[in-house]
């Protein structure tokens, strides 16, 4: 059985120093090595008529040299070349520089193919000139792929290696024959020589079929197998979850949405089994009381939580948010900024049972964090964080709490499937009662002057308002993005010289973010000026404008998070973009504060990778499959993976696709077995 993961230097030609070069690229193994997949393909066996070809285009042409050529050099005494081409359609002036040898290998009379990029006629020419293409004879006219390379590999270099490591492959595969049979793909070996070193574009078309079922196929298998093995486990059972009790403390009445999540969540909480759940949901619409439901339901039953935030800003904005909304519930705060000997304290009274909610940093999973015992596991802001760091979270726990993470960046269903195909997947919907929607505005640089007199009218009439840079400090360039200290350096003693303003940046310690928010949210500080650190967690209901600064710098879901800073009372709000780029993108802001719309957007022009951004590491990488446009097959992939698993639960009549499943989860530290 061919080893997938056998060190690329068992490849024939590939030396200590050629798989150094293959490592900068990721390329450990043999596996590694089949699936570093070509980038794009230089094709030789399409070719065009000469007729058919305008300037500007890259295409192959097959044609006879009709004329001498002719031996010229420039004036710095390089040697070129000229000739004329024909193919029966048109003719073609060809020049070449710097081949010595072209006289060696290209004769009058003679049929070649000529690839390049074709230009207009040269001054006093009737046709249309390639300059310096590659010519082959047909005998050579193939398919070459292109992959991406780093300095001292060379293409021809990689096609050796994948050529020798092709040369390894047995007829084994690890996809059932009956899947392979129904949607009529081609076996792995084909498809993996076809995807390399196509014959046509049929080639590659079907090897592209196979390879991204595969990819999708795993993925959505393994993540079953791990949310089957953490169904597994033993968790508290929390019968009576005192939800009547919890909404009669509440200042406001839950929506149908709120009330829908906590049910699915108590009924999982119910079980002996952990819960696994993701509650999605659009900026302000409540999340966050949902979480309190459980922490209470979980204290009331005698059992401990842990709530994990990304920042400490949020850590603390949740911790002002508990306190004052479960007044009965012991609440303590962990976190980066807090003295060795307070931390101590508070760890060591968390293990013993005197603390019923610890909220934090990512210090609630440091080393010295005893959190054994926990009932409730609550990740916030879950895109911050990466699939690791909330494994880390549950194994701190004992491996098998109740575990719920919370998103406010929604992202569409098939997106979903993927980056939580481990979790159970609760939406709210709907929005509290008495929220006004903030009005949108794109402007460019010239009415600044007049947004902030609109922002100053906003100041006097007793509200509160951001303005939001992309950068902390001028980066040195000679670039017009706005810096946070710049501005704030200028405006204080301009336009608001008579306006108590404040800095807010991540540069800043916890202690200095939490006294410049605590002015600005309950003192008398009016304008602040920040970068994206107050995208999550910041709640000031005084809040009534926010102008964004260089905003076609953000992206659409970043921008929707900083306007759900305001807006939230029942007051009107107004949410400024400042741009001097006519971007149709941003214009998306303003048509919907449908975070779901926005999501699809933003994904549409991002792309999964970019949009999802590196904290979801540990999502295993996908080299083919596209999540935007390969919806089928991933529909099709999920359904045929958990009809697998009903037929053959462990998968051990299918030890080839459970090692395949094992090696492509490896890297995600997943527990698949």
């Amino acid at each position: 059985m061919f080893d997938f993961r056998r060190e690329i230097e068992y490849v024939k030609g590939v030396g200590e120093k050629t798989a150094e070069k293959f490592h900068r690229l990721g390329v450990f193994t043999l596996g590694a090595l089949l699936s570093y997949y070509p980038k794009s393909y230089d094709d030789f066996t399409d070719v065009k008529k000469i007729s058919e070809i305008n300037a500007g285009d890259t295409a192959c042409i097959k044609a006879t040299v009709t004329s001498e050529i002719k031996k010229s050099t420039t004036k710095s005494r390089k040697a070129y070349f000229k000739f004329t081409v024909y193919d029966k359609t048109g003719v073609c002036d060809i020049t070449v520089f710097g081949n010595v040898y072209l006289e060696q290998t290209v004769q009058q009379g003679s049929e070649y193919i000529f690839r390049g990029k074709f230009a207009l006629p040269y001054k006093g020419g009737k046709f249309l000139q390639l300059i310096s293409p590659e010519i082959r004879t047909s005998e050579r006219a193939y398919i070459r792929p292109n992959y991406r390379l780093t300095a001292g590999l060379k293409g021809y270099m990689v096609e050796r290696a994948v050529k020798s490591a092709l040369e390894y492959l047995d007829d084994d595969d690890y996809m059932p024959q009956d899947i392979l049979s129904l949607y009529r793909l081609v076996d792995l070996k084909t498809a993996l020589n076809n995807i390399h070193f196509p014959k046509n574009a049929e080639d590659i078309k079907q090897a592209r079929r196979r390879l991204v079922f595969d990819e999708l196929f795993i993925l959505r298998l393994g993540q079953m197998i791990i949310k089957r093995n953490l169904a597994g486990g033993s968790a508290i059972e929390i019968k009576n979850n005192h939800f009547e009790e919890f909404c009669s403390l509440l200042p406001f009445t839950l929506t149908d949405g709120q009330k829908k999540a906590c049910a699915d969540c108590f009924a999982d909480m119910a079980k002996p089994t952990p819960m696994n759940r993701l509650l999605e949901g659009d900026v302000g619409c409540g999340k966050t009381a949902v979480a309190a439901a459980l922490i209470y339901a979980a204290a009331k039953n005698g059992q401990k939580s842990v709530l994990m935030a990304p920042t400490s800003v949020l850590a603390h904005q949740h911790f002002a948010t508990f306190t004052k909304l479960l007044p009965t519930i012991k609440t303590a705060l962990l976190t980066g900024a807090i003295s060795t000997k307070e931390k101590a304290l508070i760890r060591e009274r968390y293990k013993n049972g005197q603390i019923d909610l610890l909220i934090g940093t990512h210090a609630v999973i440091a080393d010295k964090t005893d959190l054994y015992g926990t009932a409730l596991c609550i990740t916030d802001e879950q895109h911050r964080f990466g699939v690791n760091q909330r494994t880390a979270l549950k194994r701190k726990s004992g491996g098998s709490p109740h575990t719920l993470v919370m998103s406010a960046t929604p992202i569409p269903r098939t997106l979903s499937m993927t980056v939580y195909g481990d979790l159970d997947i609760s939406i709210i919907e709907d929005k509290p009662r008495g929220r006004v929607p903030p009005k949108t505005y794109l402007v460019d640089r010239t009415v600044r002057s007049r947004a902030f007199g609109f922002i100053k009218k906003q100041i006097q009439q007793g509200f509160k308002a951001y303005i939001v840079c992309p950068l902390v400090e001028d980066d040195g360039n000679e670039s017009e993005k706005v810096s946070a200290q710049k501005y704030y350096d200028i405006i204080k003693t301009g336009y608001f010289a008579d306006t108590k303003t404040a800095l807010l940046h991540g540069k800043m310690s916890s202690k200095e973010k939490d006294r410049v928010l605590d002015g600005f949210a309950n003192g008398d500080t009016k304008l602040l000026i920040a970068t994206t650190v107050v995208e999550v967690g910041v709640d000031v209901r005084e809040a009534t404008v926010m102008m964004v600064e260089n905003a076609e710098q953000f992206g659409l879901s970043t921008l929707h998070q900083l306007r759900g800073r305001i807006g939230r009372n029942n007051r009107e709000s107004h949410f400024i973009m400042v741009s001097n780029s006519n971007s149709e993108r941003l214009k998306v802001l303003c048509e919907t504060t449908d975070g779901f719309e926005i999501a699809k957007a933003d994904l549409a022009l991002r792309g999964p990778g970019d949009f999802l951004g590196e904290r979801q590491h540990g999502l295993p990488d996908l080299k083919l499959a596209e999540i935007l446009s390969d919806t089928k097959v991933l529909e099709c992939a999920n359904r045929q993976a958990a009809a697998l698993l009903d037929r053959d639960e462990g998968l051990l009549n299918h030890p080839l696709l459970l090692d395949k499943i094992d090696s492509f989860f490896e890297n995600s530290k997943a527990n698949i077995l």
